[in-house]
């Protein structure tokens, strides 16, 4: 016992959160300059008026219906967008954001089928690279990851430009994710944060949804491996652990810490839940550490104890990040979800230190 117990004490490190900063889609609609043409919409069922409307005023009213969440009110408008545009881009355009409509109402093999019709009109690179980043988008609903690799290959191209290849490093990152590839996730993940922040400072990226998720899932990667840092003895390999366990702990850290600077209400709320777990997993592999089998039933007892306070002193740190996110949420708004589950976590956590207390 007096081999392995110094160990302990080494992850008694000083983890502080830092400072928190005072809509979950993960794509916006495009943004287009048209030549007005004039376009008569009538509602059936009197649920509206019928206007009276210039494209780029139906657009604007299609994007607006979609970014409040009105998606049906949204596919409507750029449906009829969509047959009165004569230029083949222009209609390949509205056709991508038909196709996050439908994403939007959790239709993916309709918005598959809309882009592939929207491909067939595409004349410039530029739009053939927003379609393929929806069709990423799309396939990552249904799962489709080895597919989703390869539409997404082109556009990893150092000539691609910045927005479009941060994007496609995010939605390949994320499959070599799910496809169990985390050394090669990371590395597209890290990459496509680098790309962003390198054409746009860190401040003009307020709300930005796409460089939250970003480092949401760096995050996540950074905690998963943390998790898979398991303490086991002998003595020399638990101290290389601990501080390999460390190390990962900082890093996922530190890129919910950034998401949460982007202050997106949807994801930068999901990195302060994630800052409560992170700390939270901390705690619970102490009380994973593998013990050694030769002590004395006192030793392990005392060992035992030892464990159990560091663990819930951690466990009393993550509820005051827990306590820190609600604060969060309230600020960045639209975070029910994550206020939900936080609240779950500390009540949970309430129960873990009962039972440890009790010598459990």
């Amino acid at each position: 016992m007096r081999k392995v117990l110094p160990l302990f004490p080494l992850l008694l490190v000083s983890l502080v959160l830092p400072g928190c900063p005072n809509r979950s889609t993960d794509e916006t609609t495009v943004i287009m300059e048209m030549e007005p043409i004039f376009i008569v919409a009538a509602r059936k069922d009197g649920k509206d008026e019928v206007g009276d409307y210039d494209s780029q005023q139906l657009f604007e009213k299609a994007q607006g219906d979609y970014e409040s969440g009105r998606i049906r009110q949204a596919l409507d408008s750029f449906q009829l967008l969509s047959r009165e545009l004569q230029d083949k881009d222009d209609r390949a355009l509205v056709m991508t954001n038909i196709a996050l409509c439908h994403l939007g109402l959790k239709n993916a093999a309709t918005a598959l089928t809309v882009l592939d019709e929207a491909e067939e009109l595409a004349d410039t690179e530029l739009v053939a690279w927003r379609i393929a980043t929806v069709r990423m988008q799309a396939l990552a609903r249904v799962g489709r990851w080895d597919d989703l690799v390869t539409v997404g290959a082109p556009l990893l191209s150092p000539d691609t430009p910045g927005s479009v290849r941060s994007q496609a490093m995010l939605m390949v990152g994320m499959a070599h994710k799910a496809k169990g590839d985390l050394v090669q996730a990371l590395k597209l993940l890290e990459g496509s944060s680098d790309v962003f922040l390198s054409e746009v400072p860190f401040e003009q990226h307020d709300k930005n949804r796409g460089l939250a998720k970003t480092f949401n899932k760096t995050g996540d990667i950074y905690k998963t491996l943390m998790e898979n840092m398991k303490l086991s003895l002998p003595e020399e390999r638990m101290a290389l652990e601990v501080q390999d366990r460390l190390a990962l702990y900082n890093r996922a850290q530190k890129a919910y810490h950034d998401a949460l600077r982007v202050k997106d209400p949807y994801w930068s709320s999901r990195a302060a839940y994630r800052l409560g777990r992170l700390r939270e997993e901390y705690a619970m592999g102490l009380l994973r550490a593998q013990r050694p089998t030769e002590l004395s039933q006192e030793e392990a007892a005392e060992m035992d104890a030892g464990i159990a306070r560091l663990a819930t002193e951690y466990l009393d740190s993550a509820v005051g990040i827990y306590e820190e996110a609600l604060m969060v949420f309230e600020r960045l708004g639209g975070a029910d979800k994550w206020a939900r589950w936080t609240k779950k976590r500390m009540a949970i956590i309430e129960q873990v230190k009962q039972k440890l207390a009790r010598g459990e």
